[in-house]
């Protein structure tokens, strides 16, 4: 009896900790460079849902790291989880003959977490003075970031649009950390956090000084950065605040930006990030604390302006609170209800209606029946009866092509009216016989 006890012990045990150990995963969230945005916001995440979940959770902070390589991490099944550029161009990072679609089957987005805004930063020197973006950058070294990377991609595309020839000026590629104004790169242009570092170390250090791609009071009248958002749907105008680096700018700048999102692979558990997205949310405040940038986490945000789909556990998250079907459509259930019932209330009577006409014409055979039968009491002769059981016959074949008819029913009431009619002309015939004899 002991040793099934001990073996009883040793199963459940076996059992709770495997259990516990399918939660213990050891989970890697992809970001970007040692002290980039993406980092410090992914490892300000890891924290959050260390503390909150217990989850065990590895920030991958590999120099090469980038939107691109984070997308191709997720889809290689080499992290779950990853900061991207909304933007980011799947194509860049597939192996020759692939498609990007194939890729991009196994992106989810779980949320957009904050927008990044394109700074266009110069040296602030008694030379410069650009009346305009193509003047700016005429016969300079532009700082683009990581070749071929969103943030290049996405300059490029602007430039494109603004119509200014990439031939005019020097495209200079580096490390986002190393993209700065310097003596190799004339113009900064940078996607970052609104209250970017490298940003404020451009302009307090490096007496930078951002331009702007247009007039902010044009700002939904018709700017050109309102003609660009509308042709790149990632994109939207972004107005940089005065006094946000200190005492600079001293008047508000139009740009544009476009969202860092946080994604997971599509086959990552559904109730995990269902509770990963809702810890982000209930936290918020928290984190904003430590980075301002947390401030931009909303619920309300269109899942159709997203490059890739939501995640099933962000969705089921966001529509927690949704009413369901049966609230939502209840004015309309109700009135299709009251249709129903009004329809069988109609049916109903019709069924009555119908039923006390069936009803009224077999009387009207009683009568006709009752009628012949009082006739016969004056009768004399069998010619006379013989002539009220062909009435009779006749009266029954009628009935009988009315019930064929469905215009009577074969219930009880014409069950009588037929006995009737056979009882009659039993009558009938023997008062002939007797009359004749």
């Amino acid at each position: 009896m002991r040793h099934s006890v001990s073996i009883a012990v040793l199963v459940l045990c076996v059992l709770f900790s495997t259990g516990c150990t399918s939660h213990k995963k050891k989970y890697k969230l992809a970001t970007g460079a040692p002290g980039t945005t993406y980092n410090l916001i992914g490892e300000d995440i890891a924290e959050i849902w260390r503390e909150e979940y217990g989850l065990d959770v590895e920030v991958i902070t590999d120099p090469s790291t980038g939107p691109i390589a984070n997308c191709k991490k997720i889809a290689n099944n080499e992290v779950d989880f990853a900061i991207i550029q909304d933007d980011a161009p799947l194509d860049s990072c597939c192996a020759p003959g692939k498609s990007a679609k194939s890729l991009d089957l196994h992106l989810r987005t779980m949320l957009p977490l904050y927008p990044e805004v394109l700074f266009v930063v110069y040296r602030n020197d008694s030379s410069a003075n650009p009346k305009s973006l193509a003047t700016l950058l005429k016969g300079k070294r532009v700082g683009l970031g990581p070749h071929n990377s969103p943030n290049a991609r996405f300059v490029i595309h602007l430039f494109d649009d603004f119509g200014i020839d990439t031939t005019q000026f020097t495209a200079i590629y580096t490390d986002h950390t190393e993209n700065t104004i310097s003596d190799s790169i004339d113009v900064c242009c940078t996607l970052a956090g609104f209250n970017s570092p490298r940003v404020a170390a451009m302009i307090h250090n490096k007496n930078g000084k951002i331009f702007p791609l247009d007039d902010y009071n044009l700002i939904g009248k018709g700017s050109s950065v309102d003609g660009f958002s509308m042709k790149y749907e990632t994109s939207r105008p972004f107005v940089i605040p005065k006094y946000i680096f200190g005492a600079y700018p001293e008047q508000p700048i139009l740009t544009v930006a476009v969202d860092a999102i946080l994604i997971a692979h599509k086959e990552t558990d559904n109730n995990l990030v269902y509770e990963l997205t809702k810890i982000l949310f209930e936290n918020e405040q928290a984190l904003a604390h430590d980075n301002v940038l947390f401030s931009f986490l909303s619920e309300k945000f269109d899942p159709r302006e997203l490059d890739f789909p939501l995640h099933e556990g962000a969705e089921m998250f966001l529509q927690r609170n949704s009413p369901s079907y049966l609230e939502t459509h209840s004015d309309t259930l109700g009135f299709v209800l009251s249709a129903i019932i009004a329809v069988i209330a109609v049916g109903s009577a019709v069924r009555r209606w119908l039923s006390q006409r069936k009803k009224d014409r077999i009387d009207e055979y009683y009568k006709k029946v009752m009628e012949i039968e009082s006739q016969s009491r004056a009768f004399t002769t069998k010619q006379q009866y013989e002539n009220a059981l062909d009435s009779i016959q006749e009266l029954r074949q009628d009935a009988f092509n009315k019930l064929i008819d469905e215009k009577l029913e074969a219930n009880e009431s014409f069950r009588i009216f037929h006995q009737l009619l056979n009882d009659t002309m039993q009558v009938f015939q023997k008062k002939a016989q007797e009359t004749a004899s």
